[in-house]
C-alpha cells in the first residue's frame, strides 16, 4: 500500500484531502514502481521541469516524448492542470510490452504540493517533493502501469513475468530518464545561484503559472504563522 503524509498546517490537516489513486484499489490494480532519489535543486524547479515537454532533446537515446504539442493549461483551485499530444513509444526494448510507437495525449497536474501525470489511461505517476534545504529536495516518484503486453500482439503479459519486466525497465530506462532530468536540474540549479539575479526569458505559460501557484501558498503559510504568533 501507499501511505501519504500531509506536510502542511497540521491544523488543516483534517480539511486538505489527501491524492487519490484509484489504479491501487481493487482486484485489477496496476503495476507500480516506487522511486526516491535526492536532487540538488530547489522543489520548484523540479515541478517545473517535470511538467515542461520543452525538453526533448535532453532525453535523446531514451525518447520518452516525441514531437509533443502544447494543448492548453488550465487552474482549478489549487491545481493546475496541463494537457499536451505527443507521440510515444520510442523508449527502446520497453515499448515493444507497452503497445509500441503511436500517438497519445498527456494530462499533467501540480495539485500542490503533489505533481501527477495520466498518459492515455495507461500510464500514471505521481510525485511528492520533500524539501530539505534551499537547494536540496527529496523525491518520491510512484510511476504506475496499467498492462503490458506481449511483443507484436494485445495479449497481456502474465503476472509472473511482469515484476521482472518492472524491475528489469526501472534500471535500464526509467531511472536513466531521471538521471538525465537530475542533471539539467543541477545544473539550472547551479546557474541560478551563480546568476539569479539576471532575468530569465521563460516561454512556456505553465511555469510563470506554477510559481504564482507556488508563491501564494508560501505568502499564506507565512501569513498564517504570523498571526498565529501574534495571537500568542
Amino acid at each position: 500500500g501507499v501511505v501519504w503524509i500531509f506536510p502542511g498546517d497540521p491544523d488543516a490537516a483534517r480539511d486538505v484531502p489527501l491524492p487519490a489513486i484509484p489504479q491501487l484499489d481493487g482486484a485489477e490494480r496496476w503495476d507500480i514502481c516506487p522511486i526516491v532519489m535526492t536532487l540538488r535543486a530547489h522543489h520548484s524547479m523540479i515541478v517545473e521541469n517535470v511538467c515542461d515537454f520543452n525538453h526533448e532533446t535532453l532525453h535523446e537515446g531514451k525518447s520518452p516524448f516525441l514531437g509533443q504539442k502544447f494543448m492548453g493549461h488550465e487552474r482549478d483551485g489549487d491545481t493546475i492542470y496541463v494537457r499536451y499530444e505527443t507521440r510515444i513509444g520510442r523508449s527502446g526494448w520497453v515499448s515493444r510490452f507497452a503497445g509500441g510507437e503511436r500517438s497519445g495525449r498527456i494530462t499533467l497536474w501540480y495539485h500542490y504540493p503533489y505533481q501527477g501525470s495520466n498518459t492515455d489511461d495507461k500510464y500514471v505517476h505521481w510525485l511528492y517533493n520533500r524539501p530539505i534545504d534551499a537547494h536540496t529536495t527529496e523525491c518520491f516518484f510512484l510511476f504506475l502501469f496499467k498492462e503490458f503486453t506481449l511483443p507484436g500482439t494485445e495479449r497481456a503479459l502474465p503476472a509472473f513475468l511482469r515484476a521482472p519486466l518492472l524491475k528489469l525497465a526501472e534500471r535500464t530506462y526509467i531511472r536513466p530518464v531521471l538521471d538525465q532530468d537530475r542533471w539539467a536540474l543541477e545544473e539550472e540549479q547551479r546557474a541560478f545561484e551563480r546568476c539569479g539575479d539576471v532575468p530569465s526569458p521563460e516561454p512556456n505559460p505553465i511555469v510563470p503559472a506554477f510559481r504564482r501557484l507556488t508563491v501564494e501558498k508560501w505568502d499564506a503559510y507565512r501569513n498564517r504563522a504570523a498571526a498565529a504568533e501574534g495571537r500568542a
